[in-house]
């Protein structure tokens, strides 16, 4: 029997992370926690088997990037797609630099692509 990939998705949109949860869950088959924040990620991360966290870029106070450096600091190579959009180009430069698996755009849908960069990272 497969073990059904575990996913953080991290957004500070109720709406919206409600709407990807289910996406990732019915679409892509992944058992999928959520978290509104940086601290409730991070708590989450040490409570749970996760196999791959999801994340929005801006998260309130925080943003994606400081997610980031949490995960490669306490959880190696777990991999972190980051959900980007209007960012400027140094934020892509950014999270590549600071170890991020993938960056999807902020809108992203359920494309063969992106089904293939989750169940890769995954």
């Amino acid at each position: 029997m497969v073990a059904v990939p575990q996913l953080l998705y991290v957004d500070d949109d109720a709406d919206t992370a409600a709407s990807r949860t289910e996406t990732l869950s019915s679409d892509y088959d992944f058992a999928v926690r959520t978290a509104s924040d940086v601290a409730t990620a991070q708590a989450a991360l040490e409570t749970h088997d996760i196999d791959c966290v999801i994340s929005e870029f801006r998260l309130g106070d925080d943003d994606g990037l400081d997610l980031l450096s949490y995960v490669r600091s306490e959880h190696g190579s777990l991999p972190v797609i980051l959900l980007i959009d209007d960012e400027p180009e140094d934020i892509a430069r950014d999270a590549f630099k600071s170890g991020a698996t993938d960056l999807f755009p902020g809108r992203w849908s359920n494309s063969p692509t992106s089904r293939w960069s989750i169940g890769s990272a995954s």
